[in-house]
Protein backbone atom coordinates (compact mmCIF):
# COMPACT_ATOMS: atom_id res chain seq x y z
CA UNK A 1 0.00 0.00 0.00
CA UNK A 2 2.32 2.43 1.04
CA UNK A 3 4.63 1.45 -1.83
CA UNK A 4 1.95 1.73 -4.29
CA UNK A 5 1.17 5.53 -2.52
CA UNK A 6 4.29 6.37 -3.35
CA UNK A 7 4.45 5.05 -6.95
CA UNK A 8 1.05 6.56 -7.36
CA UNK A 9 2.27 10.32 -5.78
CA UNK A 10 5.12 10.12 -8.35
CA UNK A 11 2.93 9.06 -11.08
CA UNK A 12 0.85 12.56 -9.71
CA UNK A 13 4.19 14.92 -10.07
CA UNK A 14 4.90 13.22 -13.91
CA UNK A 15 0.91 14.14 -14.44
CA UNK A 16 2.05 17.61 -12.85
CA UNK A 17 4.89 18.37 -14.20
CA UNK A 18 3.72 17.68 -18.28
CA UNK A 19 1.27 20.52 -18.45
CA UNK A 20 3.60 23.33 -17.56
CA UNK A 21 6.15 21.35 -20.34
CA UNK A 22 3.11 22.15 -22.67
CA UNK A 23 3.18 25.81 -21.92
CA UNK A 24 6.84 25.72 -22.20
CA UNK A 25 6.19 24.21 -25.56
CA UNK A 26 3.49 27.18 -26.55
CA UNK A 27 5.98 30.19 -25.38
CA UNK A 28 8.84 28.57 -27.65
CA UNK A 29 7.32 29.78 -30.77
CA UNK A 30 7.51 33.71 -29.25
CA UNK A 31 10.68 33.39 -28.38
CA UNK A 32 11.54 32.31 -31.98
CA UNK A 33 9.29 35.13 -33.21
CA UNK A 34 11.18 37.72 -31.15
CA UNK A 35 14.68 36.52 -32.40
CA UNK A 36 13.44 37.24 -35.84
CA UNK A 37 11.99 40.70 -34.66
CA UNK A 38 15.53 41.55 -33.85
CA UNK A 39 17.14 40.23 -37.18
CA UNK A 40 14.87 42.20 -38.72
CA UNK A 41 15.71 45.09 -36.46
CA UNK A 42 19.52 44.99 -37.34
CA UNK A 43 19.31 44.40 -40.54
CA UNK A 44 17.66 47.81 -40.86
CA UNK A 45 19.80 49.40 -39.39
CA UNK A 46 22.61 48.12 -41.22
CA UNK A 47 20.46 48.85 -44.46
CA UNK A 48 20.06 52.21 -43.12
CA UNK A 49 23.63 52.94 -41.96
CA UNK A 50 25.06 51.93 -45.34
CA UNK A 51 22.30 54.24 -47.12
CA UNK A 52 23.50 56.80 -44.66
CA UNK A 53 27.09 56.51 -46.10
CA UNK A 54 25.89 56.17 -49.71
CA UNK A 55 24.34 59.88 -48.97
CA UNK A 56 27.52 60.90 -47.70
CA UNK A 57 29.55 60.00 -49.95
CA UNK A 58 27.37 61.30 -52.83
CA UNK A 59 27.09 64.65 -50.82
CA UNK A 60 31.44 64.42 -50.91
CA UNK A 61 31.57 63.48 -54.76
CA UNK A 62 28.73 66.64 -55.60
CA UNK A 63 31.23 68.87 -53.37
CA UNK A 64 34.17 67.72 -55.20
CA UNK A 65 33.08 68.24 -58.55
CA UNK A 66 31.67 72.13 -57.65
CA UNK A 67 34.98 72.82 -56.41
CA UNK A 68 36.48 71.83 -59.48
CA UNK A 69 33.95 73.25 -61.06
CA UNK A 70 35.04 77.00 -59.42
CA UNK A 71 38.64 76.18 -60.17
CA UNK A 72 38.20 76.03 -63.88
CA UNK A 73 35.95 79.13 -63.76
CA UNK A 74 38.36 80.76 -61.89
CA UNK A 75 41.25 80.06 -64.37
CA UNK A 76 39.04 80.81 -67.36
CA UNK A 77 38.15 84.17 -65.88
CA UNK A 78 41.84 85.04 -65.41
CA UNK A 79 42.51 84.33 -68.69
CA UNK A 80 39.97 86.39 -70.17
CA UNK A 81 41.45 89.03 -67.89
CA UNK A 82 44.89 88.50 -69.08
CA UNK A 83 43.70 88.37 -72.72
CA UNK A 84 41.90 91.44 -72.10
CA UNK A 85 44.00 93.43 -70.36
CA UNK A 86 47.41 93.20 -72.47
CA UNK A 87 50.23 93.18 -70.12
CA UNK A 88 52.89 96.25 -70.99
CA UNK A 89 56.09 94.04 -70.80
CA UNK A 90 55.38 90.69 -72.67
CA UNK A 91 57.55 87.95 -71.59
CA UNK A 92 58.41 85.98 -74.72
CA UNK A 93 60.92 87.98 -77.52
CA UNK A 94 60.20 89.61 -80.67
CA UNK A 95 61.41 86.07 -81.61
CA UNK A 96 58.89 84.25 -80.64
CA UNK A 97 61.54 82.63 -77.97
CA UNK A 98 60.84 82.43 -74.55
CA UNK A 99 63.37 84.41 -72.13
CA UNK A 100 64.06 84.01 -68.40
CA UNK A 101 63.66 87.86 -66.84
CA UNK A 102 66.04 87.84 -64.09
CA UNK A 103 65.22 89.98 -61.20
CA UNK A 104 66.83 93.06 -61.93
CA UNK A 105 64.90 93.16 -65.01
CA UNK A 106 61.48 92.68 -62.92
CA UNK A 107 62.86 95.37 -60.83
CA UNK A 108 63.43 97.55 -63.72
CA UNK A 109 59.95 97.02 -65.44
CA UNK A 110 58.49 97.88 -61.63
CA UNK A 111 60.40 101.39 -61.87
CA UNK A 112 59.21 101.97 -65.76
CA UNK A 113 55.77 102.12 -64.54
CA UNK A 114 56.70 104.28 -61.99
CA UNK A 115 58.51 106.69 -63.56
CA UNK A 116 55.71 106.48 -65.93
CA UNK A 117 52.70 107.13 -63.35
CA UNK A 118 54.98 110.36 -62.37
CA UNK A 119 55.45 111.65 -65.36
CA UNK A 120 51.64 111.43 -65.85
CA UNK A 121 50.94 113.42 -62.41
CA UNK A 122 53.64 116.11 -63.26
CA UNK A 123 51.83 116.70 -66.84
CA UNK A 124 48.70 117.00 -65.20
CA UNK A 125 49.81 119.53 -62.60
CA UNK A 126 51.15 121.59 -65.16
CA UNK A 127 47.84 121.50 -67.31
CA UNK A 128 48.46 119.11 -69.89
CA UNK A 129 45.48 116.41 -70.02
CA UNK A 130 43.60 115.00 -73.17
CA UNK A 131 42.37 117.69 -74.11
CA UNK A 132 45.73 119.20 -75.03
CA UNK A 133 46.32 115.68 -76.00
CA UNK A 134 46.95 115.73 -79.98
CA UNK A 135 48.73 111.64 -80.54
CA UNK A 136 49.32 108.45 -78.63
CA UNK A 137 51.34 105.71 -79.18
CA UNK A 138 53.21 103.27 -77.63
CA UNK A 139 56.52 101.60 -79.16
CA UNK A 140 57.85 97.82 -78.15
CA UNK A 141 61.37 97.80 -76.92
CA UNK A 142 63.91 95.61 -75.97
CA UNK A 143 66.53 96.56 -74.21
CA UNK A 144 69.12 94.92 -72.17
CA UNK A 145 66.79 91.75 -71.80
CA UNK A 146 63.69 93.79 -70.79
CA UNK A 147 60.64 93.98 -73.12
CA UNK A 148 58.70 97.20 -72.23
CA UNK A 149 56.57 99.93 -73.99
CA UNK A 150 58.02 103.66 -74.39
CA UNK A 151 54.69 105.60 -74.18
CA UNK A 152 55.27 108.67 -77.41
CA UNK A 153 52.82 111.51 -76.58
CA UNK A 154 52.22 115.29 -78.18
CA UNK A 155 50.86 118.07 -76.65
CA UNK A 156 50.20 121.44 -77.72
CA UNK A 157 51.77 124.43 -75.39
CA UNK A 158 49.45 126.98 -74.36
CA UNK A 159 50.56 130.47 -74.80
CA UNK A 160 52.73 131.61 -71.81
CA UNK A 161 53.61 128.06 -70.92
CA UNK A 162 57.79 128.64 -70.24
CA UNK A 163 59.64 125.55 -71.69
CA UNK A 164 62.23 125.45 -69.04
CA UNK A 165 59.98 125.23 -66.18
CA UNK A 166 58.01 122.62 -67.84
CA UNK A 167 61.57 120.92 -67.83
CA UNK A 168 62.50 121.85 -64.69
CA UNK A 169 59.09 120.32 -63.26
CA UNK A 170 59.33 117.19 -65.19
CA UNK A 171 62.72 116.38 -63.41
CA UNK A 172 62.11 117.50 -60.22
CA UNK A 173 58.99 115.31 -60.36
CA UNK A 174 61.62 112.05 -60.79
CA UNK A 175 64.26 113.11 -57.92
CA UNK A 176 63.17 110.08 -55.95
CA UNK A 177 64.72 107.36 -58.98
CA UNK A 178 68.14 109.52 -58.16
CA UNK A 179 70.76 109.13 -60.91
CA UNK A 180 69.22 106.38 -63.25
CA UNK A 181 66.78 108.56 -64.80
CA UNK A 182 67.96 111.33 -67.05
CA UNK A 183 66.12 113.59 -70.07
CA UNK A 184 67.10 114.13 -73.20
CA UNK A 185 66.18 117.49 -74.00
CA UNK A 186 65.77 118.61 -77.42
CA UNK A 187 64.86 122.34 -79.37
CA UNK A 188 62.69 122.02 -82.17
CA UNK A 189 63.05 124.18 -85.36
CA UNK A 190 59.19 124.98 -85.44
CA UNK A 191 59.64 126.39 -81.43
CA UNK A 192 58.61 123.48 -80.01
CA UNK A 193 60.26 121.13 -77.18
CA UNK A 194 60.87 117.02 -77.37
CA UNK A 195 61.70 115.18 -74.37
CA UNK A 196 62.91 111.52 -74.02
CA UNK A 197 63.05 110.37 -70.42
CA UNK A 198 65.59 107.57 -70.26
CA UNK A 199 65.55 104.99 -67.10
CA UNK A 200 69.80 103.85 -67.45
CA UNK A 201 69.53 103.21 -71.24
CA UNK A 202 65.88 102.14 -71.33
CA UNK A 203 63.51 105.02 -73.25
CA UNK A 204 60.96 104.86 -71.12
CA UNK A 205 58.83 107.54 -72.64
CA UNK A 206 58.82 110.14 -75.49
CA UNK A 207 57.47 113.57 -75.18
CA UNK A 208 56.70 116.53 -77.70
CA UNK A 209 55.49 120.17 -77.15
CA UNK A 210 53.94 122.01 -80.16
CA UNK A 211 54.16 125.59 -80.07
CA UNK A 212 50.45 127.12 -79.54
CA UNK A 213 48.23 127.54 -82.79
CA UNK A 214 47.95 131.45 -82.28
CA UNK A 215 51.77 131.74 -83.31
CA UNK A 216 52.61 132.75 -86.55
CA UNK A 217 55.27 131.85 -88.68
CA UNK A 218 57.38 134.92 -88.90
CA UNK A 219 59.96 133.68 -91.47
CA UNK A 220 59.72 136.79 -93.53
CA UNK A 221 59.81 139.37 -90.32
CA UNK A 222 63.03 141.38 -90.81
CA UNK A 223 64.41 141.05 -86.71
CA UNK A 224 67.82 143.05 -86.26
CA UNK A 225 69.88 141.13 -84.15
CA UNK A 226 70.40 142.45 -80.74
CA UNK A 227 73.88 143.78 -80.30
CA UNK A 228 75.81 141.98 -77.30
CA UNK A 229 76.84 143.42 -74.77
CA UNK A 230 80.80 141.83 -74.00
CA UNK A 231 79.91 140.83 -70.04
CA UNK A 232 82.78 139.18 -67.80
CA UNK A 233 83.15 135.91 -68.21
CA UNK A 234 83.79 133.06 -65.60
CA UNK A 235 84.50 129.30 -65.64
CA UNK A 236 83.13 127.54 -62.79
CA UNK A 237 85.31 123.85 -63.14
CA UNK A 238 84.35 120.96 -60.36
CA UNK A 239 87.09 118.86 -59.67
CA UNK A 240 87.63 115.25 -58.04
CA UNK A 241 84.60 113.89 -60.08
CA UNK A 242 83.75 110.24 -60.80
CA UNK A 243 84.40 108.61 -57.54
CA UNK A 244 80.68 108.49 -56.94
CA UNK A 245 77.46 110.05 -58.42
CA UNK A 246 77.09 112.49 -55.09
CA UNK A 247 75.81 115.80 -56.53
CA UNK A 248 76.18 115.74 -60.01
CA UNK A 249 72.36 115.81 -60.35
CA UNK A 250 72.28 118.85 -58.51
CA UNK A 251 75.21 120.47 -60.77
CA UNK A 252 73.56 119.57 -63.99
CA UNK A 253 70.33 121.33 -62.49
CA UNK A 254 71.77 124.80 -62.00
CA UNK A 255 71.02 127.47 -64.07
CA UNK A 256 74.39 128.23 -65.64
CA UNK A 257 77.14 125.80 -66.65
CA UNK A 258 79.87 124.17 -64.47
CA UNK A 259 82.84 121.90 -66.44
CA UNK A 260 82.35 118.90 -65.04
CA UNK A 261 86.07 117.80 -64.00
CA UNK A 262 86.06 113.57 -63.98
CA UNK A 263 88.92 111.67 -62.48
CA UNK A 264 90.52 108.70 -64.22
CA UNK A 265 89.75 104.98 -63.42
CA UNK A 266 87.06 105.61 -61.04
CA UNK A 267 83.96 103.70 -60.03
CA UNK A 268 82.02 106.08 -61.87
CA UNK A 269 84.29 107.92 -64.42
CA UNK A 270 82.17 106.80 -67.30
CA UNK A 271 79.07 107.25 -65.70
CA UNK A 272 79.47 111.07 -64.64
CA UNK A 273 81.74 111.74 -68.12
CA UNK A 274 78.81 110.78 -70.55
CA UNK A 275 75.64 111.78 -68.08
CA UNK A 276 77.23 115.16 -67.95
CA UNK A 277 78.18 114.98 -71.92
CA UNK A 278 74.51 114.42 -72.54
CA UNK A 279 72.84 117.27 -70.41
CA UNK A 280 75.05 119.41 -72.21
CA UNK A 281 77.88 120.06 -70.20
CA UNK A 282 81.62 120.33 -70.17
CA UNK A 283 83.36 117.39 -69.73
CA UNK A 284 87.26 117.26 -68.75
CA UNK A 285 89.81 115.06 -67.32
CA UNK A 286 91.09 116.03 -64.50
CA UNK A 287 94.63 114.27 -64.51
CA UNK A 288 96.72 112.63 -61.24
CA UNK A 289 99.91 114.10 -61.04
CA UNK A 290 103.22 113.79 -58.84
CA UNK A 291 102.58 116.33 -55.86
CA UNK A 292 105.33 117.24 -53.15
CA UNK A 293 105.21 115.05 -49.85
CA UNK A 294 104.45 111.87 -52.70
CA UNK A 295 103.80 109.33 -51.12
CA UNK A 296 102.24 110.81 -48.25
CA UNK A 297 100.44 112.41 -50.48
CA UNK A 298 98.99 109.96 -52.88
CA UNK A 299 97.29 111.50 -56.27
CA UNK A 300 95.66 108.16 -56.98
CA UNK A 301 94.88 105.76 -59.78
CA UNK A 302 96.58 107.14 -63.32
CA UNK A 303 99.07 109.48 -62.02
CA UNK A 304 101.92 110.65 -63.89
CA UNK A 305 105.30 110.37 -61.97
CA UNK A 306 108.53 112.38 -62.16
CA UNK A 307 110.62 109.28 -61.92
CA UNK A 308 108.23 107.46 -65.12
CA UNK A 309 110.35 106.56 -67.96
CA UNK A 310 109.32 108.49 -71.25
CA UNK A 311 107.37 105.60 -72.84
CA UNK A 312 105.57 104.56 -69.35
CA UNK A 313 104.50 108.03 -68.58
CA UNK A 314 103.07 108.55 -72.09
CA UNK A 315 101.40 105.22 -71.78
CA UNK A 316 99.94 106.63 -68.69
CA UNK A 317 98.57 109.35 -70.03
CA UNK A 318 97.16 107.74 -72.94
CA UNK A 319 95.37 105.12 -71.06
CA UNK A 320 94.04 107.68 -68.54
CA UNK A 321 92.51 110.17 -71.21
CA UNK A 322 90.60 106.77 -72.91
CA UNK A 323 89.03 106.02 -69.29
CA UNK A 324 86.71 109.10 -69.71
CA UNK A 325 85.04 109.48 -72.46
CA UNK A 326 83.52 113.05 -74.01
CA UNK A 327 86.18 114.68 -72.81
CA UNK A 328 87.68 118.15 -74.70
CA UNK A 329 89.98 119.24 -72.22
CA UNK A 330 92.23 118.67 -69.12
CA UNK A 331 93.53 119.89 -65.83
CA UNK A 332 95.41 118.47 -63.01
CA UNK A 333 94.75 116.96 -59.89
CA UNK A 334 98.00 117.53 -57.29
CA UNK A 335 100.83 117.75 -59.35
CA UNK A 336 102.87 120.66 -57.09
CA UNK A 337 106.10 118.98 -58.35
CA UNK A 338 105.05 117.48 -61.70
CA UNK A 339 104.22 120.56 -63.13
CA UNK A 340 107.72 122.09 -62.26
CA UNK A 341 109.20 119.17 -64.57
CA UNK A 342 109.14 120.97 -68.28
CA UNK A 343 110.20 117.94 -70.11
CA UNK A 344 107.31 116.02 -68.58
CA UNK A 345 105.27 118.86 -68.81
CA UNK A 346 105.99 119.20 -72.64
CA UNK A 347 105.22 115.27 -73.11
CA UNK A 348 102.08 115.55 -72.13
CA UNK A 349 100.83 119.02 -73.95
CA UNK A 350 102.16 117.18 -76.99
CA UNK A 351 99.98 114.18 -76.49
CA UNK A 352 96.97 117.01 -75.73
CA UNK A 353 97.94 118.98 -78.86
CA UNK A 354 98.07 116.24 -80.85
CA UNK A 355 94.06 114.95 -79.87
CA UNK A 356 93.02 118.58 -80.10
CA UNK A 357 92.67 119.04 -76.05
CA UNK A 358 92.95 122.21 -74.14
CA UNK A 359 95.02 122.33 -70.78
CA UNK A 360 93.74 124.26 -67.70
CA UNK A 361 97.30 124.64 -65.47
CA UNK A 362 95.01 124.05 -61.56
CA UNK A 363 98.61 126.23 -60.34
CA UNK A 364 98.70 123.83 -57.42
CA UNK A 365 102.25 125.49 -56.93
CA UNK A 366 103.44 129.16 -57.53
CA UNK A 367 106.17 127.52 -59.02
CA UNK A 368 104.58 125.62 -62.49
CA UNK A 369 105.64 125.81 -65.55
CA UNK A 370 102.56 124.27 -67.29
CA UNK A 371 100.34 127.39 -68.26
CA UNK A 372 103.71 129.03 -69.95
CA UNK A 373 105.06 126.20 -71.52
CA UNK A 374 101.40 125.38 -72.92
CA UNK A 375 101.23 128.61 -73.99
CA UNK A 376 104.76 128.76 -76.17
CA UNK A 377 103.53 125.15 -77.55
CA UNK A 378 100.41 126.44 -78.56
CA UNK A 379 98.04 124.60 -77.10
CA UNK A 380 94.89 126.78 -75.95
CA UNK A 381 95.03 126.83 -72.03
CA UNK A 382 93.90 129.00 -68.83
CA UNK A 383 94.87 129.41 -65.65
CA UNK A 384 93.05 128.78 -62.71
CA UNK A 385 92.19 132.58 -60.85
CA UNK A 386 90.48 131.17 -57.84
CA UNK A 387 90.10 127.95 -55.34
CA UNK A 388 86.58 128.16 -53.79
CA UNK A 389 86.04 126.04 -51.22
CA UNK A 390 89.32 125.91 -49.34
CA UNK A 391 87.41 126.86 -46.65
CA UNK A 392 84.22 124.20 -45.59
CA UNK A 393 82.57 127.16 -44.89
CA UNK A 394 79.19 128.17 -46.79
CA UNK A 395 79.62 131.62 -46.38
CA UNK A 396 83.46 131.91 -46.82
CA UNK A 397 82.92 129.79 -50.05
CA UNK A 398 80.37 132.80 -51.55
CA UNK A 399 83.01 135.11 -50.71
CA UNK A 400 85.02 133.21 -52.77
CA UNK A 401 82.62 133.21 -55.67
CA UNK A 402 82.16 137.60 -55.42
CA UNK A 403 86.19 137.33 -55.68
CA UNK A 404 86.01 135.61 -58.63
CA UNK A 405 83.23 137.61 -60.08
CA UNK A 406 85.26 140.78 -59.15
CA UNK A 407 88.57 139.15 -60.84
CA UNK A 408 86.68 138.23 -64.32
CA UNK A 409 85.04 142.05 -64.06
CA UNK A 410 88.84 143.41 -63.82
CA UNK A 411 90.62 140.73 -66.36
CA UNK A 412 87.74 140.02 -68.72
CA UNK A 413 87.78 136.46 -67.84
CA UNK A 414 88.65 133.84 -64.54
CA UNK A 415 88.25 130.02 -63.82
CA UNK A 416 87.28 128.92 -60.65
CA UNK A 417 88.04 125.51 -58.66
CA UNK A 418 85.76 124.13 -56.45
CA UNK A 419 85.41 120.16 -55.37
CA UNK A 420 82.20 117.96 -54.41
CA UNK A 421 81.30 119.02 -50.57
CA UNK A 422 77.64 119.65 -49.44
CA UNK A 423 78.95 123.36 -48.33
CA UNK A 424 80.00 124.20 -52.07
CA UNK A 425 76.91 122.92 -53.55
CA UNK A 426 74.86 125.01 -51.46
CA UNK A 427 76.94 127.95 -52.14
CA UNK A 428 76.61 127.49 -55.62
CA UNK A 429 73.17 127.34 -55.76
CA UNK A 430 72.28 130.22 -53.10
CA UNK A 431 74.51 132.12 -55.81
CA UNK A 432 72.28 131.32 -58.45
CA UNK A 433 70.45 134.95 -59.01
CA UNK A 434 73.60 136.65 -58.82
CA UNK A 435 75.53 134.60 -61.24
CA UNK A 436 72.75 135.11 -63.82
CA UNK A 437 71.31 138.12 -63.19
CA UNK A 438 72.88 139.36 -66.21
CA UNK A 439 75.79 141.10 -64.88
CA UNK A 440 78.37 138.56 -65.61
CA UNK A 441 78.49 135.38 -67.43
CA UNK A 442 79.22 131.89 -66.72
CA UNK A 443 80.75 130.13 -69.54
CA UNK A 444 82.83 126.87 -70.13
CA UNK A 445 86.54 126.83 -70.41
CA UNK A 446 85.81 126.30 -74.14
CA UNK A 447 83.82 129.37 -74.67
CA UNK A 448 86.52 131.25 -72.74
CA UNK A 449 89.40 130.36 -74.69
CA UNK A 450 87.45 131.45 -77.95
CA UNK A 451 86.95 134.71 -76.44
CA UNK A 452 90.95 134.75 -75.90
Amino acid sequence: MTTKKIKNKKMGERKNKSPKATKAAIRSPKKISKSKDKSKTKTKAKNKTIGLFESKGRYIAISALLLVAIVVLVFVAFGLIKKRVEPIFPSPSLTGIPIDTPTGALKTKRDIVAINEEITRSLLELGFSELSLEDADEELRVSGGVHFKEIIESYTLKDGDDKKEIVKFLDEGLISFGDDVTIDETELSDGGLRLIFYLQNHPVRRLTFSPPASNVPNDLKIVKPPVERRLPRLVIIMDDMGTNKKYLRELLALKYPVTISVMPHQPYSKYVAKRAHKKGAEVMLHLPMEPIGYPNNNPGAGALFTFMEDEVFKNSLISAIDSVPNIVGVNNHMGSLLTQDEAKMKLMLTELKKRGLFFVDSRTTAKTKAYGLAVRMGVPTVERSVFLDNENDVKKIKERIRELIKKAKENGGAVGICHPKWETIEALKLMEPTLTSGKVKVVTVGELLKQK
